[in-house]
């Protein structure tokens, strides 16, 4: 992420969620809206070769790991809105299209980015003609400076209501001890029914040797022609265990009282 500038892997996220709309049968993750939000340019681009477009073979792979990631978050979204759940906050939502989608009628949706991609994807969104309906909330938030509670708070989310949190595609731009200390941070406002869903990456150590190379060659910070910004989210050190540990118990308990 460089700063003042919109995020670039947020489009390239955009553009394979768009070529999934046209090229993966069945559908994991239907985006009416996936190919205006990438721009008419783009979009013409994809609709000519969406195979290339997508990254060819090697494209493939990644292409199902981010729709099956954002797929998982909106199934467990709907289940915590079952719940009564009636606040949904995106955390680095990128391009994604969900305030456009959003089928739960009493839901309240709180948008969390860099304030230049948020700026940038209002101004697709107005491109596109897409209507932002009432129920949206764009929180500008710097997430390695700002608190993301504080954030929210004074964008109006309500701290005495539970919250469910999809944080996909970050963790792995962020030193671990700013996604431990998210974590904690979010965990109480999750309480009561809400949930979190987010991605990481592992150490290479963790893994064998197969997938040992997936990282380097398919992550969106590693792509060939950039250096890589990518790190490996993990537990160092006992203290920071213990709030990981300390943050799930806070969910499985509100979980259990429902």
């Amino acid at each position: 992420m460089i700063e003042g500038r919109p995020s670039a892997t947020a489009e390239l996220v955009a553009v394979r969620r768009a070529v999934h709309q046209l090229l993966d049968r069945p559908l994991v993750f239907e985006d009416p809206y996936a190919l205006a939000i990438v721009g008419r340019a783009r979009e013409t681009q994809i609709r000519e070769d969406p195979f290339r477009a997508g990254g060819g073979t090697l494209g493939t792979a990644l292409r199902a790991h981010l729709v099956v990631r954002s797929r998982v978050a909106e199934d467990q979204l709907a289940a915590a809105v079952t719940r009564g759940v009636g606040q949904y906050v995106v955390l680095g939502a990128g391009l994604d299209t969900f305030i456009c989608r959003n089928p739960h009628r009493d839901l309240r949706v709180f948008e969390v980015d860099f304030p230049a991609t948020q700026l940038w994807k209002r101004e697709r969104l107005r491109e596109a003609g897409l209507d932002v309906p009432a129920s949206a909330v764009f929180v500008p938030c710097e997430f390695t400076s700002q608190s993301i509670a504080g954030a929210l708070a004074a964008a109006g989310l309500d701290p005495a209501r539970p919250a469910f949190f999809s944080w996909l595609g970050v963790t792995m731009y962020l030193e671990p001890a700013t996604t431990l200390r998210t974590v904690a941070e979010l965990a109480p406002l999750a309480a009561g029914g809400g949930g979190l869903v987010f991605d990481y990456t592992v150490h290479p150590d963790t893994v064998g040797l197969v997938k040992r190379a997936w990282p380097s060659r398919c992550s969106p910070g590693a792509w060939p022609g950039r250096a890589s910004r990518s790190s490996a989210f993990s537990i160092p050190s006992s203290s920071s265990r213990r709030c990981v540990v300390r943050a799930s118990r806070r969910l499985m308990t509100s979980r259990q009282r429902i």
